[in-house]
């Protein structure tokens, strides 16, 4: 049994509930068609995609409110991708382009010493890693070079420091990883 009247107005259809408040035409269309379904079919898909948009909603304003980081960094979501935006055009795999002898794109590279006695990378140690000096310092030195026109902004020189002081894990590039299935959830 519906508790609702309809009365045409106007040319137009309104709907009223036993309050007697009106409701736009949009949203009575809405409701006819979930509280009155003319099948169930239409009824099901349309509480998934109100459920579903409601609950993608309220994950990004909860990811949004708390400020959502990753608990750890991962190398090859978040540093590899800036090492090869900024620093591999110099410091990458080309012998003949390599500059200061560091190569960034290989692990044994990036933590040797430097032809200055110091490292680019010290594990665990981000005070004593040249690479964070150098890219941090708004002096001539700085890396990469102003020439390029690229500059690492304060969150990604945070995130170099974070990655560093969690002791600067290495891993291949993804595609030679052995994919892992995830424990199912309980």
């Amino acid at each position: 049994m519906h508790r609702k009247a309809a009365r045409l107005t106007g040319g137009r259809r309104q709907m009223k509930d036993f309050a007697s408040s009106p409701v736009p035409r949009f949203a009575i269309r809405v409701l006819d068609v979930i509280l009155f379904p003319s099948s169930m079919e239409s009824n099901l898909r349309i509480h998934h995609r109100l459920t579903c948009g409601l609950a993608s909603v309220l994950g990004a304003l909860l990811a949004v409110i708390a400020g959502a980081a990753p608990a750890t960094v991962d190398f090859n979501r978040d540093i590899r991708p800036l090492l090869a935006d900024h620093c591999y055009q110099c410091h990458g795999p080309d012998a003949a382009k390599r500059k200061a002898g560091l190569r960034l794109d290989q692990r044994e590279g990036a933590l040797a010493k430097l032809e200055s006695g110091e490292v680019a990378i010290a594990p665990g140690n981000p005070d004593a890693s040249k690479l964070l000096k150098l890219v941090a310092t708004h002096d001539d030195d700085r890396m990469p070079p102003a020439k390029t026109g690229k500059r690492l902004g304060p969150d990604q020189i945070a995130l170099l420091t974070r990655w560093i002081g969690e002791g600067a894990e290495w891993k291949p590039h993804w595609s030679y990883i052995t994919p892992e299935r995830p424990a199912v959830p309980a």
